[in-house]
């Protein structure tokens, strides 16, 4: 080989020893572009290269130290951390897994510390304030966190794991979970207790390379509760929050929370990102989340508003023994919708039901919806707030979220009222199903193929039932019996196939429509319900 050739291939070859030489010292401590990259950048450089790594419970830096901090679960995950990074020192705290629930009640562990906390955080409250028990409510699970605040739009603000995640992490139905206050944990039921109802939730993707930013739900409050918005409990007087701030190190903050109270502490970071536990091997990663120094919360303040000032901070939701972790208030309020200061409130002009009018067999069922109008043309759903009505409860009888059952022939009117506003429509009871009508057509057709000196053939049935979506059943009752069924396209017809038959000539094939059914209703048959076709 020419020796300029192997000049070159060995220089090569050096230069890309010594590349990788210098990428694998800055991630051991190195330092190799120090003072080329800002400390920030360099956390997140390094952020990157940790996500994943068992052990790790967070990260985040200290501008005015110049360092970055990784938090870790156990001191096994000691030997993946570099003592410098990109001409940064590097430091590692032990923190224990960070978690959003306890065995009992949602939120994080705390430091066992006396705290003088009232009973009556534990108990039903009148008006709804922030600091106590409260939780979804699903049948044969247990919980409890803390309403962190009435907003000052009429919602309940707390975690979304405290309002809109079961004890299995699976996501509750907006509209219809049921909200109590004190929560289930702390002896709360759906018949003496519902406060209200699951409106909304910032949704949690459980992953340790997720990015999200907030742990949120709103529930609405049911018509005729009461509620003080921004209202804190404090056992040595009540306080209030309004409107929202920002904090950076080494500020105070306060919140009121169901276990420990009133309490008061320090902001050690607001840059971290953290992996939460969620219990049932679900682990979420939080990005850009306050870090406070405990004590400050323990099991069961999930969803504690957090204050500085009297302004909206964030929400206590997840922690160690060592910290609490607060998401911000921007992400929860961006997220959700929500008014956490007050604001010009919206008068109600009047209230409407739909349908106006309806008719049902007995044993049926109907949903009435309420509607009302505010002045200035907006609009807004009712339904869950207004107070239902049947005026001849033998004919019919409607319960709270406006579901209308037939009871016997006759008409009923269905009301709605909502302070001085109501509305009423009518409903009519007939005395047997009605069921709708199907009008069946059936084009029948045949076709073959060869397969050496053989002809098979078969015929195929076109049915149109002009019901998109429904199931059609039906049979071939020549030259064989065969049950079939299919589904509608979107012109309501569905084509059936017979079985294949060897030199047909002269064989009768004949398709019979047995039922048509949608949404568990069963159609009757008008039309040509069965065809004959001679191969």
């Amino acid at each position: 080989m020419n020796t300029k050739w192997i000049r070159l291939v060995f220089t090569g070859l050096l230069v890309v020893i010594l590349l990788l030489g210098s990428s694998s010292l800055a991630f051991a401590g190195g330092g190799s572009n120090l003072g080329k990259m800002p400390l920030e950048k360099a956390r997140q450089v390094l952020e990157e290269k940790l996500l994943g790594f068992p052990g790790i419970a967070g990260i985040a830096h200290l501008e005015q130290a110049g360092e970055i901090i990784v938090f870790l679960e156990n001191e096994l995950a000691q030997n993946r951390i570099p003592a410098v990074f990109e001409g940064f020192a590097v430091r590692t705290e032990v923190t224990g897994l960070f978690k959003a629930r306890s065995a009992a009640a949602p939120v994080a562990e705390a430091p066992v510390v006396a705290y003088d906390v009232s009973a009556a955080r534990l108990n039903p409250v009148d008006p709804l304030v922030g600091g106590v028990s409260v939780s979804a409510y699903v049948a044969g699970q247990s919980w409890a966190g803390t309403l962190g605040m009435v907003t000052y739009d009429n919602m309940i603000l707390s975690n979304a794991h405290v309002l809109a995640l079961d004890l299995n992490n699976n996501f509750l139905s907006a509209g219809t979970t049921p909200v109590i206050q004190p929560g289930a944990y702390d002896w709360g039921t759906l018949d003496s207790d519902r406060v209200g109802a699951l409106s909304g939730y910032i949704p949690i993707t459980f992953s340790r390379k997720a990015q999200n930013k907030a742990d949120a739900a709103i529930a609405s409050i049911d018509f005729g509760v009461g509620a003080s918005p921004g209202e804190q409990f404090g056992e040595s007087g009540n306080f209030f929050i309004s409107g929202t701030t920002t904090v950076a190190a080494g500020d105070a903050v306060t919140k009121s929370g169901r276990t420990t109270g009133v309490t008061t502490s320090t902001v050690y970071l607001t840059n971290a990102s953290t992996t939460v536990d969620y219990g049932g091997g679900k682990v979420a990663r939080f990005v850009d989340q306050i870090i406070i120094y405990q004590p400050f919360s323990g099991s069961g303040d999930s969803g504690s508003a957090v204050a500085k000032d009297g302004k909206f901070v964030g929400l206590v939701f997840a922690g160690s023994t060592s910290y609490s972790i607060v998401c911000k208030a921007s992400y929860i309020i961006d997220g959700l919708g929500i008014a956490v200061e007050p604001t010009t409130p919206k008068v109600l002009e009047s209230i409407a039901v739909a349908p106006a009018t309806a008719s049902i067999a007995m044993g049926a069922t109907q949903q009435f919806t309420a509607t009302g109008t505010y002045v200035g043309g907006t609009t807004a759903d009712m339904t869950s707030q207004v107070t239902w009505a049947s005026r001849d409860d033998g004919v019919a009888v409607i319960d709270a979220s406006g579901l209308a059952t037939g009871i016997s022939v006759g008409s009923a009117a269905i009301t709605a009222n909502y302070g001085v506003f109501s509305d009423t429509a009518s409903l009519q009871v007939n005395g047997a199903p009605v069921n709708p009508t199907a009008n069946v057509s059936i084009s029948m057709d045949k076709a073959s193929r060869t397969a050496g000196k053989n002809l098979f053939g078969w015929a195929t049935a076109a049915v149109t039932v002009g019901v998109p979506g429904a199931t059609v059943e039906g049979h071939w009752s020549s030259p064989v019996t065969s049950a079939v069924s299919g589904v509608a396209d979107s012109s309501g017809t569905v084509t059936f196939t017979s079985a294949s038959y060897k030199n047909p000539a002269g064989l009768v094939f004949t398709f019979v429509v047995d039922n048509v059914i949608k949404d568990g209703v069963f159609y009757d048959l008008a039309g040509t319900t069965s065809e004959t076709i001679t191969w």
